[in-house]
């Protein structure tokens, strides 16, 4: 235990420096941060200002969108980047060599991953109460924490299949950034799936992990049991992808132990 929490401390702190170089980093993130819920706000007067959907305008659709998706798109998309940054600075093959399985490899540094997307959840929800009036019912505290939890595990394995496509033809991850970005459109994260065409609703309803997740979510705040469904959506992915990653993941370790290299450049 005291080797799992030293190996999370020492990814976190490693994730600190290089996310936030220098103070003026963090600044810059903040004002990053106003700046574009400032763009949201004056979006959504602009050009929607008689939008609801469940209760909510376009302004708090659009940012319950965002929240949501921080932590899950971490994982999917951070886990990649952290590999090739870890070839680009020669702790790639340290890290292979670990005694320990490759599926917790991956765990513990998308675990390190989560306490700075926590944070930055909190700071935006902060800021936008601060400055625009968002407000997330208390009610809908433990579903939307129930949801996330349970999302993890689907976006850790998706992660680490794209980690092992990443290792044996050391490319991928502009499709991955092309499919995350389909993903989190497909799935309402900025416009109801209702305007879409029938089959492509139907299509992100029931195979899309971020429509399950993002849909659960605004359920849970506008205080509906539809977040319901979204629990028992995102075990059974749970269930499919777990397995099917930790089997991909340990054969591309395995691949490049072999070889002695990976294709990562």
């Amino acid at each position: 235990m005291s080797q799992l929490l030293g190996a999370l401390s020492f990814l976190l702190r490693r994730e600190v420096r290089e996310r936030y170089p220098t103070p003026y980093a963090s600044i810059g993130e903040l004002i990053g941060l106003v700046a574009s819920l400032a763009v949201y706000w004056y979006t959504a007067r602009a050009f929607a200002p008689g939008f609801s959907e469940k209760g909510a305008g376009y302004f708090h659709y659009l940012l319950i969108g965002e929240l949501t998706l921080f932590a899950p798109l971490a994982l999917l998309q951070g886990l990649p980047r952290m590999i090739r940054q870890c070839a680009g600075n020669g702790t790639l093959e340290a890290m292979l060599a670990q005694p320990v399985s490759p599926v917790r490899v991956l765990a513990i540094s998308g675990g390190a991953q989560l306490p700075l997307e926590l944070l930055r959840v909190l700071l935006t929800v902060a800021l936008a109460a601060l400055f625009f009036g968002f407000v997330i019912p208390w009610r809908a505290v433990g579903p939307l924490l129930l949801l996330q939890l349970l999302s993890m595990p689907v976006f850790l394995a998706l992660g680490s299949i794209a980690v092992a496509a990443l290792l044996r033809f050391g490319r991928g991850e502009a499709l991955l950034g092309y499919l995350a970005a389909a993903g989190a459109i497909l799935g309402g994260a900025y416009f109801p799936t209702k305007v879409l065409p029938p089959a492509l609703q139907a299509l992100s309803g029931w195979v899309s992990p971020f429509s399950l997740l993002l849909e659960g979510s605004r359920a849970a705040i506008a205080g509906t049991p539809e977040w319901l469904q979204s629990l028992w959506g995102l075990s059974a992915w749970s269930l499919l992808t777990l397995p099917l990653a930790a089997l991909l993941v340990r054969a591309a370790f395995a691949s490049v132990n072999r070889a002695g290299r990976s294709a990562v450049g």
